[in-house]
This record gives structure tokens, sequence and C-alpha cells, in this order.
């Protein structure tokens, strides 16, 4: 489970990328 973070439009953070379901 990834802690939550700051994320640009892209989803895109520390090279990772998070997919936003909400």
């Amino acid at each position: 489970v990834p802690k939550l973070a700051i994320c640009d439009e892209n989803g895109a953070i520390e090279g990772k990328f998070f997919l936003k379901e909400m």
C-alpha cells in the first residue's frame, strides 16, 4: 500500500505512477 503523496496531474511521483480512482 503506497503512502499518500503529492503527485502531478499524470500521477507521476518519484518515478512511480499511481492510478487515480476517486
